[in-house]
């Protein structure tokens, strides 16, 4: 059993939120598994559209660019980082990859991790991979993610708004099979763009005013 199937319930604290010298932080603690979203921004015109109607993340670099993709964060600092909780794979070459029989190893695996799993002991099918292997605040008990904000001049009160969404077939994954010729891959691909709007869900959502 993968260990993202371990446990389905997403929630999140949030952690003391400060404003000082121009900068505005606060600490999102993350507490669930599997293939999930984090972000705390400075909100869009839309507020849905940090996951966008083609399914999409804004500011995902793997969505943008199928050679390369989003890294684990301990710190968020700008608008176009995002936390994402996924698995990516690379091929023989090293060239990132969504093909289950030309994928090697893993380069980033920040999944969540179930309670008790120790990431130092694991064994490499089930290991923690990339970034999130040396962040001390990714372990069995969740994720702490910083967040700092610079705001410059900019005057308050601020929104702070937290998201946690869960998208169970990423963009990246299904698009990359558009390139076959094939009745079901087209099929499927198809079926993706009907339903993109729809293809993730809120599982947790915060928001405070700082005067």
């Amino acid at each position: 059993m993968r260990r993202q199937r371990l446990r389905k319930i997403g929630r999140f604290h949030k952690g003391g939120i400060m404003f000082n010298s121009g900068s505005l932080k606060t600490t999102l603690i993350v507490t669930t598994a599997a293939m999930l979203v984090a972000g705390c921004r400075r909100a869009p015109e839309n507020e849905e559209d940090a996951v966008t109607r083609d399914g999409s993340i804004e500011g995902n670099d793997n969505d943008r660019d199928a050679e390369r993709f989003e890294p684990h964060y301990s710190v968020i600092e700008k608008q176009e980082q995002v936390q994402i909780y996924e698995a990516i794979m690379v091929n023989h070459e090293g060239k990132v990859t969504t093909g289950l029989l030309s994928g090697v190893r893993y380069i980033k695996d920040n999944r969540l991790l179930p309670v008790g799993f120790d990431k130092t002991t694991a064994h490499d099918d089930v290991a923690v991979h990339g970034a999130a292997a040396e962040d001390t605040n990714f372990n069995d008990q969740g994720d702490v993610v910083s967040y700092s904000i610079a705001v410059g001049e900019l005057q308050g009160p601020y929104n702070v708004e937290v998201t946690l969404r869960y998208q169970p077939i990423a963009y990246r994954w299904a698009q990359n099979l558009s390139a076959y010729n094939a009745m079901e891959t087209k099929r499927f691909v198809g079926y993706y763009n009907e339903m993109a709007p729809e293809s993730a869900a809120i599982l947790a959502q915060d928001r405070k005013i700082i005067e």
